[in-house]
């Protein structure tokens, strides 16, 4: 199935963690896939954290930042897992991601090829007021 994705990347929390929402469109407009993640630094750990929401399940990953983009998988199944590369890099944002099952070759599953189109209020906007 061939989806419009989108990615939209913010910051929270003076720019400590990293929030992304990414939707998949189908043909005729509707959401065929909606994810949220949060991204952040564990100064005690020394590693970043990495918390999903989609399509009704959450969970923490391993996640690791590269020189050009970051990785990360997440389980599929009995001895199996999903493992996404991406790579960022004059405004596009390029990520394979490779099912894998325990004693055979990994698959390609996904392949998204995003470009950047500006910057946008998200997630900042629509913050409470302080009140009186």
């Amino acid at each position: 199935m061939t989806l419009t994705q989108t990615e939209r990347v913010g910051t929270h929390l003076g720019g400590s963690i990293r929030v992304v929402e990414g939707r998949g469109y189908a043909a005729d407009g509707t959401t065929q896939f909606n994810a949220f993640a949060i991204i952040g630094w564990d100064e005690r750990a020394q590693a970043y954290t990495f918390h999903t929401y989609a399509q009704g399940y959450q969970g923490d990953y391993p996640f690791k930042a590269t020189e050009d983009g970051f990785r990360w998988q997440t389980p599929a199944g009995p001895g199996a897992t999903i493992q996404y590369v991406a790579t960022i890099k004059d405004g596009r944002w390029h990520e394979v991601g490779h099912y894998g099952r325990e004693g055979q070759a990994p698959l390609p599953y996904i392949e998204m090829d995003l470009r950047r189109i500006g910057d946008g209020d998200w997630p900042g906007a629509g913050a409470v007021a302080p009140t009186e």
